[in-house]
């Protein structure tokens, strides 16, 4: 019987996608196999619903496929996830599956290793949260570069000229993050601290220049360097090695 089976089971299993087999003997379901994609944890959660159900019965056992398919909204979620992180690098496959295959999970545990967050090779709300934040900051740190020349203007929040923290308030609210108008010092009481290798674009960089509270933020943008407005140059971008800077680095906080 257990070849017959088995048969079976990849037979109906490569006609019907996202399928849920069962063999059922005496009462007892001696096989379970989900199809990869509809019955990944994060999508069964979401409540899949079974289509249709076929049935075939021997003398000792009964084999049921079952046709599932997960929520629309929760296929589109993940559509969604993919082509976020697509657009941060993260997902080299052109076509957005909707399913959590390999090349899906390796770009969510790479997402979460390169964010801090806890590896599950899943986009739970954690995950989700953090990765369409990380690509309003993505679109954020290149408008940034639109401003570069502008002039410095203590109290400044406009495109006629910024101070330091006056052009983070401008910027994340450009982009549609509510943040209210607060000090360099300010924004170092809020978000979490990141250490220099795990800085990503959109953190920011704080410094304290010739004072022991912070005097100075501006934006990290990748590659070793930062954008901020200065007193000396308005907007402009430094490396986080800058002789002069360096020397006052404070620390970074990621606080969207």
């Amino acid at each position: 019987m257990i070849p017959i089976l088995q048969s079976l089971i990849k037979e109906r299993n490569s006609v019907m996608k996202g399928t849920l087999v069962k063999v059922i003997a005496g009462g007892i379901i001696l096989s379970s196999i989900p199809q990869m994609g509809v019955h990944d944890p994060e999508v069964k959660a979401s409540g899949s619903k079974i289509q249709s159900t076929e049935s075939l019965t021997g003398d000792d056992f009964t084999l049921i496929t079952q046709k599932v398919s997960s929520s629309g909204r929760k296929e589109t979620d993940l559509e969604e996830v993919q082509k976020n992180l697509q657009k941060l690098g993260y997902y080299a496959v052109q076509t957005m599956t909707g399913n959590y295959d390999s090349p899906t999970k390796e770009a969510i545990r790479d997402f979460q290793s390169d964010y801090g967050l806890t590896i599950t090779g899943t986009a739970n709300e954690q995950s989700r949260k953090a990765i369409e934040h990380a690509v309003v900051k993505q679109n954020l740190i290149t408008d940034t570069k639109n401003y570069l020349g502008v002039p410095y203007v203590w109290g400044g929040t406009t495109p006629s000229g910024f101070d330091c923290s006056g052009f983070v308030y401008y910027m994340f609210n450009k982009h549609g993050v509510d943040m209210p108008r607060d000090t360099s010092a300010g924004l170092y009481t809020k978000g979490e601290f990141v250490s220099q290798p795990e800085l990503q674009p959109g953190d920011l960089v704080f410094y304290s220049v010739d004072s022991d509270e912070v005097t100075h933020v501006g934006f990290y943008i990748g590659k070793n360097e930062w954008i901020s407005a200065t007193s000396s140059k308005g907007i402009a971008i430094y490396s986080l090695g800058n002789s002069y800077w360096s020397d006052y680095y404070e620390g970074a906080k990621r606080i969207y």
